[in-house]
């Protein structure tokens, strides 16, 4: 990792940066309290202890003389106060050192010179002091000096040197600078894992939240904690849920939207190549009966008889297409709903195949199943499929070729246990160009245009049975045949008990 990734903006180093900077203040703070009130402060401790040793010596020497040795002593030698107490002029006790060794008449003389230089600050009042801040000309050093009159009489005049308070600040300044550095050495490590400790949550959670924005919600947090970050994690989560709830809504929805968009483009589409189509289908009849029905009209057919025929005959395609169209569109609209009941496949299909054999003037042999085949549709509609097929199948056989109707039990889908029956209708002749397969279903879709038009078909049967299978539910299809060669198209419907 770079220096600069290290230190790139981030929380950890914002905090961490903020406590050193307080550790630092704090520090800078107490040095400049120290060097500019711990005198004064000290100064005025000291003058507190000068007080309290003339209130305790003065006591002590109330009681008896035991007890006054005892506070002298006390001061002296463990508080560190030097001491001297005199009375009418002649002194009574000392423990000045400093050169003085024990003359007495050096310490009266110095004594006096002492008394002469605080004269206006002796109290004249039993129990009563001052206290001033005086230069020992023979030392040369400042000491804080109180001076206070006994119960008996006696003065009492206690010092402490001011140089030992200076030493101290010294001294303190010294050993602040030292135990500050441990410190901030110390405080920045602390501060350092406080930091990292403090911002990995909040990391965590800034990482899941960008995930979030990113429309990734499968990251959870999941540490536990009754603090703000805790229920920050919490409510989180509970957005990343909300969240992907009404993600996943609205891509549905999308989803949906897209496909009702597709279906109903493909439905205009369909609608309009419908329309396009009929009217290319319905062009050609009318042009003929117009044409004719002029002729007529103008008395200049020579045979009245052949021109009513193509009229009867063109009126008669127009109406059978109108009447396939109608059928259709009441089959996808669901407005002609189903009528089911229990019927023979077989004699349904033997009765449609002789009514067409009859019908064909060509030589064609026709081969049909025997035994019974019950099955439960719509026998109408199914009739009109059996119609479809076996009538496709003559229109495309050849001469002294083969139509055949053959029905077979077969077995349901994986998910489907029902025992089905399949009619396949086959004929002799050419193959279906394989390109061509799959859409032979749709609306006006011919293979052989030109032989379409021989027979008079219009391309919309097929279409027609497409809508009756989907509306059964049930599979149907063609394939190419070989040995012998020819095209087989075939359907299934749910199979009857025989007795039912």
């Amino acid at each position: 990792m770079s220096f600069r990734a290290i230190l790139r903006p981030s929380l950890v180093w914002k905090l961490f940066f903020s406590i050193l900077f307080t550790i630092i203040l704090l520090l800078g703070v107490n040095l400049l309290l120290i060097n500019f009130k711990l005198e004064d402060y000290y100064a005025e401790d000291k003058k507190q202890t000068l007080q309290e040793a003339f209130t305790d010596i003065n006591a002590a020497f109330l009681r008896s003389e035991t007890h006054a040795v005892t506070a002298l002593n006390h001061y002296g030698s463990n508080v560190g106060l030097e001491i001297v107490l005199f009375n009418s002029g002649r002194l009574i006790y000392h423990n000045l050192t400093g050169g003085l060794g024990q003359n007495e008449q050096q310490i009266e003389v110095w004594v006096n010179q002492l008394l002469n230089a605080l004269s206006q600050n002796i109290p004249k009042q039993t129990e009563e002091t001052a206290v001033a801040t005086y230069t020992d000309p023979r030392l040369g050093t400042n000491f804080i000096t109180l001076v206070g009159v006994m119960n008996g009489g006696s003065l009492l005049l206690l010092r402490t040197p001011m140089e030992a308070i200076i030493e101290s600040v010294s001294v303190t300044n010294r050993f602040l600078l030292i135990s500050g550095g441990v410190s901030l050495l110390i405080g920045l490590l602390v501060v350092l894992w406080v930091a990292r400790s403090f911002t990995k949550p909040v990391k965590t959670l800034s990482g899941i939240a960008e995930r979030v924005a990113q429309l990734d919600f499968s990251e959870r947090y999941t540490a536990r904690g009754k603090d703000e970050l805790g229920q920050l994690g919490e409510n989180l989560n509970r957005m990343s849920d909300e969240l992907e709830a009404a993600y996943t809504q609205l891509r549905e929805a999308n989803v949906r939207l897209v496909e009702e968009n597709r279906l109903k483009t493909e439905q205009a589409e369909a609608r309009r190549m419908f329309i396009t189509n009929v009217s290319h289908e319905l062009k050609t009849p009318i042009a003929l009966i117009q044409t004719y029905a002029e002729g007529l009209r103008e008395t200049i057919a020579a045979d009245p008889d052949y021109y009513c025929g193509v009229i009867e005959d063109e009126s008669q395609k127009m109406a059978a297409l109108l009447g396939k169209m109608m059928a259709l569109m009441q089959i996808e609209s669901g407005s002609q709903p189903l009528e089911i009941e229990r019927f023979d496949l077989t004699g349904l299909a033997n009765n449609v195949a002789r009514l067409l054999s009859a019908a064909n003037p060509r030589q064609v042999r026709l081969e049909l199943p025997r035994e019974p085949a019950y099955v439960k549709a719509d026998r109408f509609l199914i009739e009109h499929v059996l119609t479809n097929y076996l009538s496709n199948a003559y229109n495309h056989v050849e001469e002294e070729g083969t139509v055949s109707v053959s029905i077979r039990s077969v077995e349901g889908g994986a998910l489907d246990i029902t025992e089905r029956i399949q009619l396949t209708v086959f004929n002799s002749g050419s193959h279906i160009p394989e390109a061509d397969l799959p859409r032979i279903w749709e609306n006006f879709y011919k293979t052989d245009k030109a032989r379409t038009r021989t027979y008079g078909g219009s391309g919309i049967g097929l279409s027609v049975v497409t809508a009756i299978m989907k509306a059964h539910g049930m599979p149907y299809g063609v394939r190419n045949c070989t040995a012998p060669d020819g095209v087989a198209f075939m359907f299934e419907l749910e199979a009857a008990e025989a007795g039912e």
